[in-house]
């Protein structure tokens, strides 16, 4: 006799293979509580919440843009938006004054520059971008970090149209870039993290800022303080010797520069 008929003689013998099988029944019950779940929680909605159904797009689809930031370069009273790309022309996309850009591609600067202003060169490999007053003059000048290559420093002639100077390393490998005021002098000053060595590059009160060799920074070029750490990079390959054989490269290890006080 099955056992569960000997303790609950009312209860006929059921074959347990013909009820649903255990997993569709919890995949059910787990179902159902997540859908609870959401129902419970799902963020309330409101009649002025934003919306981005119509986004506005700018530029072309292939554009290789590494950095961006926002300012009104032309002075007219809105936002432009400013572009730095990875071997593309770099461009400051001029707002309409509806919020709205050029939306294209880039082939012609000069006959495009009621909408645009293109600065550096199609073959520039820049990172980052940041607008600063440099020469103090009332208007927003462009910063724009080289990835390798020269990084320059595009003046505004306060419509938007602008003229370029080199600062910092001539073989840049920068990753990020800022700007403030770090000695208190009244001049925004450039700091950018390079892959060699992060550095703080000191406004002369003209707009104008080191450019050229960093060799060490126990006796940095004045305008210049290191920050932080530089890594002491071995090389990758096995070398030999007569005397020792093959010595694998050593891993790289962080060697601590002199830190130029922001003076």
């Amino acid at each position: 006799m099955d056992n569960r008929s000997r303790y609950f003689p009312h209860v006929l013998p059921v074959r347990w293979a013909a009820l649903p099988s255990t997993r569709l029944l919890i995949a059910a019950v787990a179902a159902a509580v997540l859908l609870a779940g959401w129902h419970l929680t799902a963020p309330a909605t409101h009649a002025d919440d934003p919306s981005y159904d119509n986004p506005v797009t700018y530029g072309a689809a292939q554009d290789k843009i590494t950095g961006i930031t926002v300012g009104d370069i032309d002075a007219d009273g809105d936002l432009d938006l400013i572009a730095v790309k990875d071997g593309q022309q770099s461009a400051a996309y001029l707002n309409d004054g509806q919020g709205h850009f050029f939306d294209g591609v880039i082939d012609d600067c000069a006959a495009q520059a009621s909408v645009l202003r293109c600065f550096g060169a199609p073959d520039d490999h820049f990172t980052a971008v940041t607008l600063a007053d440099v020469d103090s003059d009332g208007d927003l000048d462009g910063v724009a970090l080289a990835g390798s290559g020269q990084s320059r420093i595009f003046v505004n002639d306060g419509r938007g149209s602008s003229s370029p100077a080199a600062f910092g390393f001539s073989l840049s490998a920068g990753r990020s870039l800022a700007a403030g005021d770090l000695n208190g002098d009244g001049s925004p000053d450039l700091v950018v993290g390079d892959r060699a060595q992060n550095v703080v590059f000191f406004n002369d009160g003209r707009g104008n800022f080191y450019s050229g060799r960093l060799d060490s920074c126990d006796t940095p070029p004045a305008g210049v303080a290191c920050v932080g750490a530089r890594a002491h990079r071995p090389s990758r390959w096995p070398t030999w010797t007569a005397m020792g054989g093959w010595t694998l490269p050593s891993p790289a290890v962080p060697t601590v520069n002199h830190r130029v006080p922001f003076t």
